[in-house]
């Protein structure tokens, strides 16, 4: 039996980020606040009033 552990060795660019993890409280789950979160990243741009290209 092989079991690994694949490491994402990623280095972001300029004007990118990467989200590793994320992790929702268990007494707030189903209750979409990883929605939320990230949809968060989204709106920077709106709310910044930067356009990225």
């Amino acid at each position: 039996m092989l079991l690994g552990l694949y490491t994402l060795d990623y280095q972001p660019g300029a004007r990118e980020c990467y989200i590793a993890d994320v992790v929702v409280h268990p007494d707030y789950r189903g209750q979409g606040v990883g929605k939320l979160l990230l949809q968060w990243p989204g709106s920077l741009p709106r709310r910044t009033r930067c356009c990225w290209r």
